[in-house]
């Protein structure tokens, strides 16, 4: 059987590691540019576990705590130019109340690119611009020092020093920079049209080196005059043919719309045109009452019994009819040469006859007597009255 003492050790080892803290995993620490940060990973996090991280260097150390799974190393660095020139790891601890995880470290850093670590970090350099002159080209871009706030605190005027390089393809030229100059610029001697450019940050003694990430190919810009020009000459051409087609729109349509005229030759002349028309006057016709005398009974006897006489008659009676129509056209329409109609012994006093207009400029078409209607009682002079034929 165990003493007591045995067994009140027993029981306070197992109470202690029933309450052990797991320590966090994947402890790692990152450069971007200026910027440093670590971060880790832990799986069994409770809303009261916190972690500690803890910085160590050759030239000092530092102790933070947070509840989150990263931390910012960046303004710890730039205190100075002891602690940006030093080499540095750091330690992270879960901790849960009173009650804390073993530690756990990650590689070693720095920006001393002297320096012997597992990680070295560089900086980016500043926008670079490349402009011709007239003996060749200009590289310059704004001084790291007033374009990364994050390193004033650390470089003062004359304690650092800046060196670059520009290679060309004439070669390689060295130039510096001092922490006052707000811009770094630099002539170059061998005409190229494009250049890289490299660099670092020197201590005050010059040992202690920072490096810049090496730049791609940096070219001359092309001319603005070109792209300016070549838009100007689109336009122009653009409106021309714009113009261009609406005229030749205009002039189709315009053709297409007005009919084309015929030729003079064959437009009638209003001269050489010549219209006749004798107007035929509306006129009453009366009823009149027939009064043959003995006399004309007695001529028309003879003439029935006698053709021939008859004929040659009504041919006088023709020609009388043709020499009145070239004088009177009352008379032509008295006896129905001019004007074609009927009339009736209705209640009616008169009727209008039907008129034609007729072309006295025709030649007249010689009928047969026997074709036109009787007129009778047509005087042929001393009182006479006959019957004659009237027009069809």
């Amino acid at each position: 059987m165990l003493p007591v003492d045995v067994w009140f050790l027993v029981i306070f080892v197992s109470g202690v590691s029933s309450v052990s803290v797991l320590p966090p995993t994947k402890v790692n620490v990152s450069c971007a540019n200026v910027h440093v940060t670590v971060n880790w990973e832990y799986g069994n996090h409770q809303p009261q576990t916190s972690f500690s991280i803890d910085v160590r260097g050759v030239v000092g150390q530092s102790v933070w705590r947070t509840t989150d799974h990263h931390f910012d190393l960046t303004p710890f660095i730039w205190t100075s130019e002891n602690y940006y020139m030093d080499n540095f790891y750091v330690t992270v601890r879960a901790i849960q109340g009173e009650n804390q995880s073993e530690p756990v470290k990650s590689r070693t850093f720095t920006f001393n690119h002297v320096k012997t670590t597992d990680i070295i970090c560089k900086l980016d350099f500043p926008p670079v611009a490349l402009n011709t002159r007239e003996s060749g080209a200009t590289v310059k871009f704004k001084n790291p020092f007033h374009y990364y706030k994050e390193l004033q605190p650390a470089l003062k005027p004359g304690t650092a020093s800046l060196r670059f390089s520009v290679s060309t393809d004439g070669g390689d030229e060295d130039f510096g920079c001092s922490l006052k100059e707000e811009n770094c610029k630099h002539d170059i001697t061998y005409p190229s049209e494009c250049i890289t450019l490299s660099g670092m940050l020197l201590d005050r003694i010059g040992v202690g080196q920072v490096l810049f990430r090496k730049t791609g190919r940096v070219c001359i810009p092309e001319s603005t005059e070109v792209h300016i020009l070549v838009p100007v000459i689109l336009l122009s051409t653009v409106v021309t043919l714009v113009i261009v087609a609406a005229v030749v729109i205009c002039k189709v349509k315009t053709s297409i719309k007005k009919p084309q005229s015929p030729p003079t030759c064959l437009l009638p002349n209003p001269r050489k045109q010549r219209l006749r028309c004798d107007t035929v006057i509306d006129i009453d016709i009366s009823a009149v009452q027939l009064v043959v005398s003995s006399k004309n009974l007695a001529d028309s006897s003879v003439t029935e019994k006698n053709p021939t006489k008859r004929f040659w008659d009504s041919r006088a009676e023709l020609y009388t009819g043709r020499q009145q129509a070239e004088f009177n056209n009352d008379q032509l329409e008295a006896l129905g040469l001019m004007a074609k109609g009927h009339w009736t012994d209705d209640n009616d006093d008169s009727v209008k006859p039907d008129s034609d207009c007729i072309n006295l400029d025709e030649e007249e078409i010689e009928m047969s007597p026997y074709d036109c209607p009787h007129v009778p009682n047509t005087d042929i002079g001393d009182g006479e009255m006959v019957i004659a034929y009237g027009g069809r």
